[in-house]
């Protein structure tokens, strides 16, 4: 419910199309995927793009998303305008006016720290941690200017980085809700924040016929859906990560912003050299898909 400029936030019940009690005999394990972007295929304006995506059951979400909001009703009080939007807290722009970088960094550090603590920790043999469950956080950043060259010298390779970057991160999830969450899940809902040109590939991708029958995994997601990112905390949190990973090269990094990307998330680089090595896509599958032709990056 919005009121005036205020926007109510969602619960993780509230996006989910499985509310209410479950017939009986029935227990489905659903991975919750949100994505957001950072940036936009455009290298005129953009050095870098990137997507990341956020996984997890609602057990691992629940936590979370209690924890994160202590923090917005830290700082917002009562109001249900709060919420966490990177690039509008840094330059002071929408709810952050008239914050200051002091405010406005504390903020971001106590959103970090939540993040850190929930997002999944690998196992490290060389120090013997064993590794946490958490939070599966899975983000590609493509250095455009790259992708633009590799693509104009390779007809063949993929034209446009949204779509490419969705691959990536649908195989990441997909996957991961086979082989990685504990327990394996039956079903993959995905959440995008509103506009995000990627959500429209991905309906694309699942109205074919073809796509869904050659590749079996598309049919785990049964629910897609786009939401506004300031009612969703797990979105919020994309936003974050996707925004760090995106100024990785920036120098003189503040600690939150180094807690980010030292936080055990996955990550995939592209850069020349990833193109050079090639990165793992299988173009010709997708060709055979027929899918409709979007506009090339520049």
């Amino acid at each position: 419910m919005c009121v005036g400029s205020q926007v109510a936030p969602f619960s993780l019940a509230d996006l989910s199309p499985l509310n209410g009690p479950m017939p009986e005999g029935l227990h489905l394990v659903v991975l919750k995927s949100y994505l957001d972007g950072g940036g936009k295929d455009d290298s005129s304006q953009y050095a870098v793009m990137s997507l990341a995506s956020i996984s997890a059951i609602p057990d691992d979400w629940m936590p979370f998303d209690t924890e994160w909001r202590l923090v917005l009703q830290r700082y917002f009080g009562d109001r249900a305008a709060g919420y966490l939007h990177t690039t509008d807290a840094l330059t002071g722009n929408s709810v952050y006016k008239g914050w200051g970088r002091t405010k406005v960094f504390d903020f971001l550090s106590q959103c970090s720290e939540i993040a850190v603590k929930h997002i999944l920790k690998p196992r490290n043999r060389e120090t013997g941690f064993p590794g946490k469950y958490g939070l599966y956080a899975f983000v590609i950043t493509i250095v455009l200017a790259d992708f633009v060259e590799h693509a104009r010298s390779h007809p063949d390779a993929p034209q446009n980085a949204n779509e490419l970057s969705l691959r990536q991160a649908l195989a990441k999830v997909l996957k991961w809700s086979e082989r990685g969450a504990n327990p394996r899940c039956d079903e993959c809902h995905l959440f995008f924040d509103q506009g995000e040109e990627f959500y429209g590939h991905l309906v694309q991708l699942l109205q074919s016929k073809k796509a869904k029958k050659d590749a079996d995994a598309l049919n785990r997601i049964t629910s897609r859906t786009e939401a506004d990112m300031r009612r969703v905390a797990a979105l919020q949190l994309a936003d974050l990560i996707a925004w760090c990973h995106s100024h990785k090269l920036d120098e003189n990094k503040p600690e939150w912003h180094k807690a980010i990307l030292n936080s055990g998330i996955q990550v995939h680089w592209a850069d020349k050299a990833a193109f050079a090595s090639g990165m793992p896509d299988q173009q010709e599958i997708w060709k055979s898909w027929n899918l409709p032709r979007h506009k090339p990056t520049r």
